[in-house]
């Protein structure tokens, strides 16, 4: 193990721990060992982790500034579109506009270095902000291609059959959703058997499922929405929600403290408890519904699982 290595190593577990302290310590010496002996993505490496943890202390300034260094030494891996978005992060409390620009950069970069996967994060946070914004302008919505559309069938046939062969082809869709809903619970309970799964893979099937049933139960449709990176979500008819529902099941699969809401939306549309929002609003619904006690063992709402911890 070299120098390099047992010093970000060291700064790392320390951030894990909460010695904050300790981490900017380590970290900082991890970054000076990095810029005589050790790459360029290593520098960044511990570049980044300092600035996440600058983030954590509540020192926005400091972070920005060395996020901002990351990207000015431009390195070609996921450290370069990591730092990026975590810049537009720091920016969205207070500049939407600066914060847009920013995420914009960071789905061009993961899409030049193929982390198509990174996307769905950077993706969302753009949709939330646009949701909230009186100019949706920038929203280019466009209907999905003959082989876009035969993919996600592909990927809900996948997760149809994730849910069991007791799932019959002429399943109501409450009945699906719930299944959905149910599997992800157990995934995050840990129940599952997960050692020969992709989580992506689980999150694309699960998610194209749940979308399949919003379009058969409400008439909502599946879009790409351009302005957000080729944002694949599913929206009402007259585009007053919109729901990215690989976006959430892969949160949820990732955070078992996040309090899955899948049926609860479902329910919630079905007693038109969206119905006062405006046409052409694209309101972010997985981002509003939330249980005032979460289900046991979670924690977090999708709004404040985005949140920095």
């Amino acid at each position: 193990m070299s120098k390099w290595s047992e010093l970000h190593d060291e700064g790392y577990a320390a951030a894990e721990e909460g010695d904050l302290e300790k981490a900017v310590d380590y970290l900082k010496k991890a970054v000076t060992q990095a810029e005589s002996k050790e790459t360029k993505d290593e520098l960044c490496q511990s570049i980044n982790c300092l600035a996440v943890v600058y983030q954590a202390q509540g020192q926005d300034d400091e972070a920005k500034e060395t996020f901002g260094r990351t990207i000015s030494l431009r390195p070609d891996t996921v450290e370069l579109p990591a730092a990026i978005e975590a810049l537009a992060d720091l920016y969205a409390y207070d500049d939407d506009e600066k914060a847009l620009e920013l995420y914009a950069e960071s789905l061009k970069e993961y899409t030049r270095l193929g982390e198509h996967d990174s996307l769905f994060d950077a993706q969302n946070k753009i949709l939330a902000i646009l949701s909230f914004s009186d100019d949706l302008s920038v929203l280019n919505e466009r209907p999905l291609s003959k082989a876009e559309e035969e993919n996600f069938k592909r990927q809900a046939d996948y997760g149809r059959s994730l849910l069991g062969e007791e799932v019959t082809s002429d399943a109501e869709p409450a009945e699906l959703v719930q299944r959905v809903d149910s599997y992800v619970d157990s995934w995050q309970d840990a129940e599952i058997d997960t050692e020969e799964l992709d989580e992506m893979d689980v999150a694309k099937g699960l998610g194209a499922l749940w979308g399949q049933q919003l379009a058969k139960a409400f008439d909502w449709t599946w879009v790409c929405l351009e302005g957000a990176g080729n944002l694949y979500a599913v929206v009402s008819k007259d585009r007053a929600l919109v729901i990215n529902p690989v976006y959430f099941v892969k949160s949820c699969l990732e955070m078992p403290e996040l309090d899955c809401t899948i049926m609860l939306a479902f329910n919630m549309l079905q007693e038109a408890g969206f119905d006062e929002i405006d046409e052409k609003s694209y309101e972010n619904v997985m981002e509003g519904v939330h249980r005032v006690i979460p289900k046991p063992g979670r924690s977090l709402s999708m709004a404040a699982g985005r949140l920095p911890a």
